[in-house]
């Protein structure tokens, strides 16, 4: 589910696999592992250099852990190759750059209902979500 929860606004799509796959094939990655490592929240961390196949965007520095059991955390993501927890990390989606940088961990049981959807959110198209996020541009 990709959702928009801000500004008022409470809306969601859902994606199929091969949807977020497809997706994915728009910010492809190769990679490079350095087996340079550094403690992140407390686990070791493995920095792996991520060029994008765009010629005009620049390698950046990833860290992940494989400290934190969690199989195939990045099944549905263009980190897939990478067989760890990502801890910081770029992703582009919708036109945007964004960079993600994990500042806390806490283990935890989550109850099931905790990934239910609000009700209140109003279901609309992939397209739609994108045109909110163009519109911010």
């Amino acid at each position: 589910l990709h959702t928009v929860d801000f500004m008022d606004m409470h809306k969601y799509c859902k994606l199929e696999r091969d949807e977020i796959h497809a997706e994915n094939k728009n910010y492809q990655l190769k990679f490079k592992t350095t087996g340079k490592t550094k403690t992140i929240l407390g686990f070791k961390a493995h920095q792996v250099i991520a060029t994008p196949d765009n010629p005009k965007a620049t390698a950046f520095e990833i860290w992940y852990t494989n400290d934190i059991p969690l199989p195939e955390s990045n099944t549905l993501n263009p980190y897939a190759e990478i067989k760890g927890v990502l801890l910081e990390y770029r992703i582009r989606k919708m036109d945007t750059e964004m960079l993600f940088i994990a500042n806390h961990f806490e283990s935890q049981s989550l109850s099931d209902s905790i990934f239910n959807l609000n009700t209140s959110y109003e279901k609309v198209s992939y397209s739609d979500i994108k045109s909110i996020f163009e519109d911010f541009k």
